[in-house]
């Protein structure tokens, strides 16, 4: 993904098996979602 257009969205883990998202987001977020479990971006709120 390119970091040039950075954003911040929201979403549930949930919306990953909609169509609502671009694959390109969907493919970087399974990639990386074991680390999301672990909690690694958890920052309290």
């Amino acid at each position: 993904m390119a970091a040039a257009a950075g954003q911040i969205i929201y979403f549930t883990l949930d919306e990953l098996e909609k169509d609502d998202l671009p694959e390109e987001l969907k493919q970087y977020l399974m990639d990386i979602l074991p680390q999301i479990k672990a909690g690694r971006w958890s920052y309290g709120w």
